[in-house]
């Protein structure tokens, strides 16, 4: 599946950080908001510029199929499989040893029940409320809305 996002890049110092468009926007409008606050002769609040701004197109796979379809080298596919796996174990183990909870047990802890399930926060993928529906609909492309808006005519017609 693509995903369309824009990026941001603001200079930090002599580093440039990247965020996404959103949060860049963010950033605009409450810098803003703070200077609007700030009585006269106090320090305004710097407003953060773009240096460079881009719209990318991501995918993730809903199958194993489009994996495959997306990364046809097998290597390629284990290897991005390994990192995703590794990343989540990490995290898993993170939890655990921060957790003032946690007990340990005697020898190894085996992770292998955790290599087939997706972490709590994952499982399940929350419903979008009809206006951030709406929202990431009115943020894509003209082609892309009329497309969606097409492919729901369709489904309103077959009921």
């Amino acid at each position: 599946m693509q995903k369309i996002e824009t990026y941001v890049s603001i200079a930090d110092g002599t580093d440039l950080v990247k965020m996404t468009e959103k949060r860049f926007d963010k950033s605009v409008k409450d810098a803003h908001a703070e200077n609007e606050k700030k009585k006269e002769g106090e320090p305004l609040t710097t407003v953060p510029e773009s240096v460079h701004r881009q719209t990318f197109a991501k995918y993730e796979a809903e199958s194993l199929e489009e994996a495959q379809t997306l990364s046809p080298d097998v290597n390629v596919l284990l290897t991005f499989y390994n990192r995703g796996l590794s990343l989540h174990l990490e995290n898993l183990i993170s939890g655990l040893l921060t957790d003032s909870g946690f007990q340990p047990v005697e020898g190894v802890y085996d992770l292998l029940e955790n290599c087939g399930r997706l972490p709590e926060r994952t499982r399940t993928k929350k419903a979008l409320s009809t206006d951030d529906m709406l929202a990431h609909i009115k943020a894509l492309p003209k082609e892309q809305r009329d497309a969606i808006i097409q492919e729901f005519m369709s489904v309103l017609a077959a009921d």
